[in-house]
């Protein structure tokens, strides 16, 4: 089955759980095909949102996509981790963020 319900559908399963299986850049807009935990596929375009940090898609490349997660730390200070995510292969594992001084 294929869901392309558009932004902010995917944010339920973290982005570990995401498989990037394939990528169209020829169209009038990139989009990147996921296959989340359940075996369903699901069609991203930039600025659709996936994850549980609400990661959004930033960039599709030939190989792999680009998610951006931004969130504020506890001290206020805004953290940008762009992530990349490769073609047949899971978010890498995300490292939590180093304490501020």
């Amino acid at each position: 089955m294929i869901d392309t319900d558009g932004p902010g559908w995917l944010p339920g399963y973290p982005l570990q759980s995401d498989t990037l299986v394939g990528t169209e850049l020829g169209g009038s807009a990139p989009a990147a095909l996921i296959i989340d935990p359940s075996g369903t596929a699901h069609t991203l375009r930039l600025g659709a949102y996936i994850g549980q940090n609400w990661g959004t898609v930033t960039a599709i490349g030939p190989e792999s996509i680009t998610v951006t997660e931004e969130y504020q730390a506890i001290d206020g200070v805004l953290v940008v981790n762009p992530i990349v995510i490769p073609l047949g292969r899971a978010a890498p594992p995300v490292a939590p963020a180093p304490p501020s001084r």
